[in-house]
C-alpha cells in the first residue's frame, strides 16, 4: 500500500519542483542569451527568420541576409559579368539535374572537402581524411588507416568535426562576400588538449573569414590568438 503523505509535505515538494524548473529555465536564457540577442536585432533589422537544426548534439543557429530595395541605379543595361564556375552553376541549374550535379558544377564538394582535410590536420593528425556524402555532410573519418562512422565518433570529436565543416564552408564563401559566422560558446564537450588545437583552428580560418564567438566561458577560447574581446555585462 503506498504511503500517505501529508498535504504540508506534498506542497514543499511542489514548491521545489517548481524552484528547480525556474531556475533550470534561468540558466538555458542566460547560456543562450548571445544567440537571442542575435535574433531580436535580425527582427528589427527586417531579416527573415532564423532556422535551427541539430547535429552532434549541438544546436545550429542560420540567420538569413535582409533583401532590401533594389538599388535605383541599377538598369536592365548593365552587363554581368560571370565567372566559368558560375556559369556553369547556372547552366546546371536551368535544366533538371540532381543535387549532386548541382555540386559538381559548383566544385562545392571537392573545395569542402579540401578545406576540411586541411583544417582537421591541426587537430587531428597528417592521416586526416573524411568522407564527405551526396548530402555535403561528413560521412566518416579516418585516421592512421582506421575509418570509423561519424555517428560512432564520440560526442567531442563529432562536435569538432561539425565546427570545422562550417568554418571550411565560412571560409570558401568569404571569397564571394560572404557571412560572418556565429558561435555560442561551442566547444563544450572538448578536452583541454583539443581545445588547444581547436583554437590554432579558429585562429586559422579567422584569417580568410569573419567569426563571432559568444561566450560565458571566455578561457575556453584563450588559445584562438589575437581576437577583438568585448564584453557585453
Amino acid at each position: 500500500m503506498a504511503e500517505q503523505q501529508s498535504p504540508d509535505i506534498l506542497l514543499w515538494r511542489h514548491e521545489k519542483l517548481v524552484s528547480f524548473h525556474s531556475s533550470l529555465e534561468t540558466g538555458i536564457r542566460l547560456r543562450g542569451n548571445g544567440t537571442l540577442n542575435i535574433i531580436d536585432w535580425c527582427d528589427e533589422n527586417g531579416n527573415p527568420p532564423p532556422t535551427w537544426s541539430e547535429l552532434a548534439g549541438s544546436v545550429f543557429v542560420t540567420f538569413a541576409p535582409a533583401f532590401g530595395e533594389t538599388t535605383p541605379q541599377v538598369t536592365d543595361q548593365v552587363t554581368l559579368q560571370v565567372t566559368p564556375q558560375v556559369a556553369r552553376v547556372l547552366e546546371a541549374a536551368s535544366s533538371a539535374c540532381s543535387f549532386a550535379e548541382l555540386q559538381a558544377a559548383a566544385g562545392l564538394k571537392d573545395r569542402v572537402h579540401e578545406k576540411i582535410e586541411q583544417l582537421g590536420r591541426l587537430v587531428f593528425d597528417e592521416s586526416f581524411q573524411v568522407e564527405i556524402s551526396k548530402e555535403l555532410q561528413i560521412a566518416s573519418r579516418t585516421t592512421k588507416g582506421v575509418t570509423v562512422p561519424f555517428d560512432s565518433l564520440s560526442g567531442g570529436t563529432r562536435e569538432q568535426l561539425s565546427l570545422i565543416f562550417r568554418l571550411a564552408c565560412s571560409m570558401i564563401v568569404a571569397k564571394d562576400g560572404g557571412t560572418p559566422l556565429i558561435l555560442d560558446d561551442a566547444l563544450g564537450y572538448t578536452d583541454p588538449e583539443r581545445l588547444r588545437l581547436m583554437g590554432a583552428v579558429l585562429a586559422k580560418a579567422a584569417k580568410e573569414c569573419q567569426v563571432v564567438i559568444f561566450t560565458c566561458v571566455p578561457d575556453r577560447y584563450n588559445n584562438v590568438g589575437q581576437a577583438t574581446v568585448v564584453s557585453m555585462r
